[in-house]
């Protein structure tokens, strides 16, 4: 396991982000050659701190994560598809090094 923390996992393969889908919280899993890019913001009261789940003005969708007030970090996946992915890792510094490492830009 490249990152591992309660909402999202990193392998070889790539990203699983835990509690994705509504209404049954259904993982998505999404391969390393998928990610375009990706985006690091400072998570704000405006920019999802509160957000439990659901989509963003910034036309990404937050999985579902009761503890998203606690990070400090938001990253925002691009995949090619309008609705990006947004994540907040507990440890985004280890997080960040990862998609650096494997994402190809």
């Amino acid at each position: 396991m490249l990152y591992s923390d309660t909402s999202i996992h990193c392998d070889e393969r790539g990203i699983t982000v835990s509690d994705y889908y509504l209404p049954v919280g259904g993982d998505k899993k999404i391969a390393w050659k998928a990610i375009k890019g990706f985006k690091e913001y400072p998570l704000t009261l405006f920019g999802g701190k509160l957000r439990v789940w659901g989509m963003s003005f910034k036309l990404a969708w937050f999985n579902c994560d009761f503890k998203r007030a606690k990070r400090t970090k938001l990253f925002i996946l691009d995949t090619g598809s309008l609705i990006k992915v947004a994540v907040t890792p507990e440890r985004p510094k280890d997080f960040a090094e990862v998609l650096r490492a494997k994402i190809k830009k």
